[in-house]
């Protein structure tokens, strides 16, 4: 067995070597699985950090960033694992290694979590969601340092936040997504989702404002629809769930209805709007020929404004500040801190002063690095600062 894996490696790091850099090489599950068995870690990384290139380049789309790294997603045997610790041991400084060891952990948190409320979790979910949480995070942490632009590391550090019901750190991930890739789709809709009422600390009206928010910084018009779709979607299964049928199916409807215009970019509907698809588009197990029960195709509408793309460094001064989430005050400003301590780790703020400016509110930190420099950081806080 062990001679078969050798042989399958050795083939697949033969073709990785000989690809061109326009072909767009990719490790496939048995892939990942056969190189880390062989502790080939070379083709592994050179093949990984191509992929993260072309996404920082915008060759790659996020959903293409996100399906080179799914096999790490569905490592499950502990040898492999293992492999990827070495893998990290011998990379320190590798942003590839950390992201893939880090997403592994989490996934396997979330899986031993499961998808039922936390209050019908046993605690032997729930210590398996903890311990390797706990094992995910500062993997993904220290990725976040080590390129440019970690958006798929931020995904991963998101979902951990929102399950351990740290809202600064999910605030500031979707903060830092933003600054990555500000035109994504996959960030923003995961953080609605984690709006949501049944979440701790969420609610209906933040989600409305957080659409609010994302319109008038020029997110794409397919965006919003779907984001609103969400809110729809889980509408509906309240009212369901108090047995108001009727009702509950006019928003599942609204909820199809604004995917299909958004064009279900990606099949979004599959993984966002279940409930809608089961309480009308099924009926005694076949799907039924109306509309809005059928997948759109093409392109969703085109943003109204330009999304916020200005070059520069987040925060360095007021034209590239960074801007906060719509939330309450003291969130906002916990989330002003998180978002340093991801993107300075070990940074200690000096002073703090408010600079009301042009009809707008900024924050101005000032931090002393780890190695000694000093840092004046601007913080849009329009959204949360009292009138």
């Amino acid at each position: 067995m062990k001679l078969a894996f050798s042989l399958i490696a050795t083939a697949i790091a033969a073709c990785l070597a000989t690809a061109s850099p326009t072909s767009h090489a990719r490790v496939g599950q048995d892939d990942v699985a056969a190189l880390l068995l062989r502790h080939d870690y070379a083709t592994l990384e050179r093949s990984l950090s191509a992929v993260q290139q072309e996404f920082e380049a915008g060759q790659l789309t996020e959903l293409e960033l996100k399906r080179a790294f799914e096999p790490f997603a569905a490592l499950a045997d502990a040898q492999a694992l293992q492999a990827v610790r070495e893998w990290v041991a011998q990379s320190p400084d590798s942003y590839v290694a950390h992201l893939a060891l880090g997403l592994s952990y989490r996934v396997q948190g979330s899986d031993a979590r499961g998808r039922k409320y936390w209050e019908d979790t046993t605690p032997e979910q729930r210590k398996g969601m903890l311990q390797n949480f706990a094992l995910a995070e500062p993997e993904l942490r220290r990725s976040i340092t080590l390129t440019a632009k970690p958006y798929l590391s931020l995904l991963n550090l998101m979902s951990i936040a929102a399950n351990m019901g740290n809202r600064p750190v999910l605030n500031a991930t979707l903060v830092m997504a933003n600054e990555a890739l500000p035109d994504n789709r996959a960030a923003r809709l995961q953080y609605a989702r984690y709006l949501l009422p049944r979440w701790s600390g969420s609610s209906y009206d933040k989600l409305d404002a957080f659409v609010a928010q994302s319109r008038a910084q020029g997110v794409a018009e397919g965006t919003l629809l779907q984001i609103q779709a969400i809110e729809l979607n889980d509408r509906g299964q309240v009212l369901s769930a108090e047995h108001h049928g009727t009702r509950a199916r006019e928003f599942f409807r609204q909820a199809l209805q604004l995917a299909r215009q958004a064009g279900d970019i990606k099949g979004f509907r599959a993984s966002y709007l279940a409930s809608a698809i089961k309480h009308v588009c099924k009926e005694d197990g076949t799907d039924r020929d109306e509309p809005i029960c059928q997948a759109a195709q093409g392109d969703a509408p085109a943003a109204t404004t330009k999304p916020l793309t200005s070059a520069g460094n987040p925060g360095q001064d007021m034209a590239h500040a960074v801007v906060m989430p719509a939330v309450d005050h003291f969130e906002g400003v916990r989330t002003e801190y998180a978002w340093l301590a991801l993107r300075h780790p070990g940074a200690t703020r000096t002073s703090q002063a408010l600079l009301p400016q042009d009809g707008r509110v900024y924050d101005l930190l000032s931090v002393t690095t780890t190695d000694s420099h000093e840092l004046k950081l601007y913080f849009d806080i329009t959204a949360f600062a009292a009138p």
